[in-house]
């Protein structure tokens, strides 16, 4: 039995081995992880296979498999590091050690100044609430930023609570007062269009950085508690399809609501969002309308809980996080004739009065021929693709690089990097991503708008193997679009191995908190260039990573630059001690250093990175060639 992690599904695949070599998938389980509580918020434990019933689509489904408090591999979220810790010390058993994880993330773009203060107050004050085994994450949501890694999953208490203490609202907003129509902004509206707008801009930080978050828990087996702690928003922004007749709003979108793809990402990587209400008690909460119907919407939604109309911040996640360490995993099986590619709705029932049943609400039936490396949360780009399809749609001529980093077994995050200026676009560009076998089969998709005269990039999961990738731009009535080759080597979380090389001209000091992928070595962070065409006299720098299971202590790296067409070497480094970049705990050994490129003369050249030990023969190369002016 093979089990599937991929991002965006929850399957377990039962395969056998065919001529060696192949593997047929035979059938699919799905997992649900359920949590059940009392009138009281605490958990009920005890429970048995035979106090649950399951419906898919509203029709019984047989629980073929049941098990109470799964375990739940470590995680980390630091950039570039495998975020199902595989290769983490085993216990005393052989087994990889295991540990409960939530995730709290402080929204202070939904939250008044005041109100986004006392959360992280709150989140200091929990930590002498939590049990001692208990690792967490802190995130901050940041306006034009997004999702920003303050602390990882750690159980650390006095780590956590000086992260929190460090952490400074990243936006300049306004203090509160009586005829603010939305949480803090740079300035007060002009109108109430361009207060729905704002509205509109401080949701989508939200939705996007939830999405983000389940794009990386997709990779992570098991059910994963997220808490955000927000004032929540106008309802409307949810259902932007059934949204009032308000000329102040009917102009904003005409799409899907972009939430609904959320809510399919975060079900399908099955994550538990719990909503905080950071207002305490106050005036005029209705948990009917207003911004706590979104809060219970979205705990709803998620199979997670709203907690609002208290004043104890802590003392609320407290409780979830206490009650969500019992867990029962109901598994059923789904026959080929059932995958039809669609999300259905699941429903879980307890035969005990009084409980309350949280689980994730659905999962997506993937056809019989769902690859093991699809990304979670496909977005829909069909308008942009089908014009880029059409035969008079132009060569996009930019640069782009796709250098990659492993964040576990045969899965690997790509970092796209584009120079849209070059292309010589201008105005907003929509982009739409697809990476193709082959054999023409899409294994990923995203969707994105950028400005088209500048740098843009982005990154995607995706699974060891060879595939096309295919970038398309449009602006206004001009569409272009251009093919890159991607390869990306089979490497797994036991072995060592080192991820691609990124090429940079941005080396930028990474003070305070800094976002999830980001590639960060030797207290700087680096962003890759889009070209691999030099001068002389600019600064250039390599970023990659090495994956080592054994011992980072006699981890020794070295470079070569040679002539590309005659192999003549121009400069070599040796192997060198490297322990300035080793990361206490980590098996991830994030590596940059510049490049002397001023000492060359105009040519072609092929820079090759070596890592191995300083106790034994084995080395790992990886190589990329540039050019210097």
């Amino acid at each position: 039995m093979v089990r599937n992690f991929g991002a965006g599904m929850v399957f377990v695949l039962s395969a056998g081995l065919v001529c060696g070599q192949t593997i047929r998938v035979q059938t699919r389980e799905v997992i649900v992880d359920v949590t059940v509580t009392d009138s009281k918020n605490v958990a009920v434990s005890g429970l048995q296979k035979q106090d649950f019933s399951l419906l898919d689509e509203g029709k019984p489904r047989v629980i073929d498999g049941f098990e109470v408090n799964p375990d739940q591999p470590l995680i980390s979220a630091m950039p570039g590091g495998p975020l199902h810790m595989a290769s983490h010390p085993n216990d005393a058993t052989g087994k990889p050690a295991t540990g409960h994880s939530t995730a709290i993330v402080l929204d202070e773009v939904n939250s008044w100044f005041e109100d986004a203060a006392q959360a992280r107050q709150n989140v200091i004050d929990l930590m002498a609430k939590l049990p001692a085994d208990e690792r967490i994450a802190l995130y901050v949501i940041v306006r034009k930023k997004g999702l920003v890694l303050v602390q990882d999953y750690t159980t650390d208490r006095d780590a956590l609570k000086g992260n929190v203490a460090k952490q400074y609202p990243l936006y300049l907003g306004l203090r509160k007062s009586g005829d603010q129509p939305v949480p803090p902004y740079n300035h007060p509206p002009a109108s109430d269009d361009e207060a729905m707008r704002m509205w509109r801009e401080n949701s989508d930080d939200a939705r996007l950085s939830l999405q983000a978050l389940a794009e990386q828990l997709a990779q992570v087996p098991g059910r994963k508690s997220v808490f955000w702690i927000t004032n929540g928003f106008n309802p409307w922004i949810l259902h932007l399809g059934m949204r009032p007749a308000d000329p102040a709003i009917a102009t904003l979108d005409t799409e899907k609501p972009g939430w609904e793809k959320t809510f399919t990402a975060l079900n399908e990587a099955n994550v538990a969002v719990s909503v905080v209400d950071s207002r305490g008690v106050y005036c005029c909460s209705n948990p009917v309308t207003g911004t706590i119907a979104i809060m219970r919407e979205v705990a709803d939604r998620t199979g997670g809980k709203a907690y609002y109309g208290r004043n104890d911040v802590d003392g609320a996640i407290g409780e979830g996080i206490a009650a969500s360490r019992v867990t029962y995993s109901l598994r059923f099986h789904l026959s080929d004739d059932e995958r039809d590619n669609k999300f259905h709705s699941l429903d879980v029932k307890v035969d005990r009065p009084g409980v309350q049943v949280y689980c994730r609400q659905g999962y997506y039936a993937g056809g019989s021929e769902m690859p093991v490396d699809l990304v979670a949360g496909k977005v829909a780009g069909e308008g942009l693709e089908a014009r880029a399809a059409d035969a008079g749609a132009a060569s996009l001529d930019a640069d782009v690089q796709l250098p990659y980093f492993y964040t576990g077994t045969n899965r690997a995050n790509v970092h796209l990097s584009v120079d849209l200026a070059r292309a010589g676009l201008s105005g907003k560009a929509e982009i739409v991503g697809i990476a193709v076998r082959p054999d023409g089969s899409e294994v990923a998709r995203f969707a994105d708008t950028a400005d088209g005269d500048g740098h843009y990039g982005h990154q995607f999961t995706i699974g060891a193997g060879s595939y096309v990738f295919r970038l398309e731009v449009g602006t206004g009535a001009t569409v272009s679009k251009k093919e890159v080759p991607l390869q990306i080597d089979p490497w797994s979380s036991t072995s060592f191995g080192i991820g691609g090389i990124a090429l940079s001209t941005e080396a930028r000091a990474a003070e305070g908190p800094v976002g999830a992928g980001s590639l960060i070595a030797g207290g700087k962070e680096f962003v890759p260039a889009a070209s691999t065409k030099f001068e002389r006299t600019g600064k250039i720098h390599f970023y990659t990573e090495v994956y080592d299971p054994g011992s980072t202590a006699s981890l020794v790296m070295g470079y070569r630059i040679l002539e590309r067409e005659t192999g003549v070497v121009r400069l070599d480094t040796g192997m060198i001690g490297v322990a300035g970049f080793v990361r206490p705990g980590s098996t991830v050994v994030p590596f940059a250093t510049a490049l002397p490129v001023g000492q060359l003369t105009a040519g072609s050249y092929r820079l090759e990175v070596r890592a191995g030990h300083s106790s034994g023969p084995d080395v790992v190369t990886r190589v990329v060639d540039f050019e210097v002016n």
